[in-house]
């Protein structure tokens, strides 16, 4: 099974959604952003994980991402 560019399963078969950053100069040495997807589905997974990468897109593009520390992005993402 192939999974998406975005996930990443645990060892506990919990799938994770990794969103790589932008460089930053205040950031604290983190590269991305991993949330929990809370499902052990691989096809659930995956369209949480097309969706959640869209929304991550048009972040990027509107450039806030350079301005956000990590943790406002999670709490971004996870709204």
């Amino acid at each position: 099974m192939k999974l998406d560019a975005y996930l990443s399963p645990s060892r506990h078969g919990i799938f994770y959604f990794r969103w790589p950053l932008p460089p930053a100069r205040d950031r604290s040495g983190r590269a991305t952003v991993r949330l929990s997807l809370r499902t052990r589905c691989p096809k659930r997974a995956s369209q949480l994980a097309r969706h959640l990468s869209s929304f991550g897109c048009r972040i990027y593009l509107d450039n806030r991402a350079h301005l956000m520390r990590h943790d406002e992005m999670r709490a971004l993402v996870r709204t």
